[in-house]
């Protein structure tokens, strides 16, 4: 059976601070002759670096916000070097309920 989950989050408040504006994650590949692809770049690769340069940490509130994912690649003789690239803001959400 489908299931649906849904998030809200209600930005009009002061419960989240930026933690890290254009964090960045990367993950390169290399092809032969730029078409016999020998090692892609990986997107997980790419978000576990985006992740580590963004000071995201188990257990915490974190969210990515303003996400975007570029590929490239740079052509050489015989060889390419494809990339992907992913930048994101790292927001943390704090608790305002707490007592003082």
């Amino acid at each position: 059976m489908p299931s649906a989950s849904g998030t809200s989050v209600d930005l009009t408040q002061n419960n989240f601070r930026m933690v890290k504006p254009n964090a960045v994650g990367t993950s390169s590949g290399f092809s032969l002759f730029g078409v016999i692809p020998f090692a892609s770049p990986r997107y997980s690769d790419a978000m576990s670096a985006l992740y580590a340069d963004g000071g995201v940490k188990s257990g915490g509130a974190f969210a990515l916000a303003n996400v975007a994912q570029e590929h490239s690649s740079k052509y050489f003789i015989l060889f390419s070097l494809p990339q992907m690239t992913i930048r994101a803001d790292v927001i943390e959400f704090v608790d305002t309920n707490v007592a003082e």
